[in-house]
């Protein structure tokens, strides 16, 4: 098991960049989890969400998916 990670190239890194930039415009103390099987590595992050379990209102995720440069093993919330 590889728990590091190394993004394919400098245009995946500047769009992961982008991303997590826009999710926190929408949630300031939000986080994303960073799992990776593989060369896959997934990033979620959920912007829009009801502040207690029985509030109305709806739920937003956020997916974004990239290649990375070898194989790894990753699943942690930052």
């Amino acid at each position: 098991m590889k728990n590091t990670f190394q993004l394919l190239d400098e245009q995946t890194a500047l769009d992961l960049k982008s991303y997590l930039t826009r999710a926190k415009k929408m949630d300031q103390k939000g986080t994303v989890r960073l799992r990776a099987f593989g060369t896959l590595l997934t990033a979620y992050v959920a912007p829009l969400f009801p502040a207690a379990i029985l509030d109305d209102g709806p739920t937003v995720l956020g997916l974004r998916t990239m290649e990375l440069k070898s194989e790894a093993e990753i699943n942690i919330l930052v």
